[in-house]
């Protein structure tokens, strides 16, 4: 056959022509390294620590935005008075992501990724919520009563980000393209030591209750695991590795640093002035949410991580200051607001978290409890090549969010606030150990 001919065979006919990748993958499941496979974790206060190692696979990357926190898990509520029953009492999980309090990774003991604070999962989990999405977050998402008379384990599945461009965000790309930068691939082989330390909550923070049964003695929520490990993707491509070892490697990805401000209860109207500290060298937005702090252990409300406080209204005004001087010419209202929220994120526009307004389309006013709001220091470029944000451990006036809602906030609560940031994992030739810049 000619090659004049080929133009007009069929696409799936001409594929069988066209060059193979030399891309192979291998899922590894991974033991703790300490900590076990099998643990109950404190009721209340206490925070469990897991370690897993990533071996040094040779030759291979270590695809780290598709590794998975994967086990099973059995919840139970007890009281201080018999009448209390399993049955009645009905234990669940809202979200197996709020599992999670915080992690930090390693390499060759010098820390590459990190998050203080997980409950950004659960504002990203439910920003990106729409009919589409649901189903694929199904398998992370809620442990329902399971009915019966006693406790069963459950099985769960976490990734450890959900933001996008987050260090271990789902892989959103066909593995023909891993190796762009879309895809957070760890040279293992060159990467030393690489060790992650997981951290999960007490049973209080995610365990709750049927919210319309009234208990007659004193709850207390227990959680056990077991058959705890990582499920790991590792990618083998011979052409990449020669490239790497030419050239070195980068990788891109955003990492949030935690903030908490005391918001005070103020009047209808007031204006809030919330001075917000920082550490690093280019913010590019807040995610933030106020939130009640006496909600954060209440079993009877079954969502209460990912909700914000009942008692927020719609935003009269929203302003940003860095230095002194106003991001905005003037003060944004809310419809304003949401438009923001989609330049920051698109996906804002098509979710059902969000998206779930009582005054829709003018006014617009998402439920008081799904009031998760973006805040953009970064200014607009044509290009994503272009890193831009603001200097929050060099500014001298510091940074500000300036905002009053339409009623009062009657009780004293904490405005919560992850300042995004751009790191750079860099591995120069002929170095064994990745330099971070941050």
């Amino acid at each position: 056959m000619s090659s004049a001919m080929l133009p007009l065979l069929p696409r799936r006919y001409r594929a069988k022509r066209d060059p193979t990748s030399d891309v192979s993958r291998a899922v590894v499941q991974l033991p703790p390294m300490s900590g076990g496979t099998s643990f109950d974790v404190s009721p209340t206060g206490g925070i469990t620590k897991i370690v897993f190692q990533i071996p040094n696979r040779s030759g291979s990357f270590w695809a780290a935005n598709y590794t998975q926190f994967v086990g099973n898990i059995t919840v139970n509520v007890t009281s201080t008075n018999g009448a209390d029953t399993y049955a009645l009492i009905q234990p669940q999980v809202d979200l197996t992501a709020s599992l999670h309090d915080s992690y930090l990774l390693t390499c060759a003991g010098v820390q590459t990724a990190r998050n203080l604070n997980m409950d950004q999962n659960l504002l990203n989990i439910s920003i990106q919520a729409n009919a589409l999405d649901d189903n694929a977050y199904s398998i992370y998402g809620t442990i329902p009563y399971s009915g019966g008379v006693a406790p069963a384990p459950v099985p769960f599945r976490n990734y450890l980000n959900y933001q996008p461009k987050e260090f271990f965000a789902p892989g959103n790309v066909p593995f023909r393209e891993v190796g762009t930068e879309q895809a957070v691939l760890v040279p293992a082989f060159l990467s030393g030591i690489i060790q992650l330390e997981l951290y999960l909550r007490p049973a209080d923070r995610y365990v709750s209750t049927n919210p319309a049964f009234v208990p007659l003695g004193t709850l207390t929520a227990h959680a056990h695991f077991d058959d705890v490990h990582l499920e790991i993707l590792y990618i083998e491509s011979p052409s990449l590795l020669q490239n790497t070892l030419k050239n070195g490697w980068v990788v891109q990805f955003d990492e949030a640093e935690y903030q908490e401000v005391f918001q005070p209860a103020v009047p209808a109207g007031a204006r809030n002035t919330q001075n917000i500290p920082g550490s690093f060298r280019m913010s590019n937005y807040i995610l933030s949410i106020i939130q009640r702090p006496t909600d954060a252990t209440v079993l009877a409300v079954p969502q209460r991580n990912r909700l914000a406080s009942p008692e927020l209204t719609a935003l009269q005004n929203y302003q940003i200051k860095v230095n002194s001087k106003t991001i905005y010419d003037q003060d944004l209202n809310m419809d304003d607001v949401y438009l923001e929220m989609i330049r920051a994120n698109p996906l804002v526009a098509i979710s059902s978290w969000i998206a779930a307004s009582t005054f829709p389309p003018l006014n617009f006013l998402w439920f008081s409890t799904h009031q998760i709001l973006y805040w953009i220091l970064a200014r607009d470029y044509i290009s994503d090549e272009y890193l831009s944000g603001i200097s929050s451990n060099l500014m001298v006036a510091g940074l500000q969010l300036i905002y009053a809602y339409t009623g009062a906030i009657m009780t004293p609560s904490t405005l919560r606030c992850w300042l995004y940031h751009t790191n750079l994992a860099v591995l120069e030739p002929g170095r064994t150990y990745l330099e971070i810049i941050r």
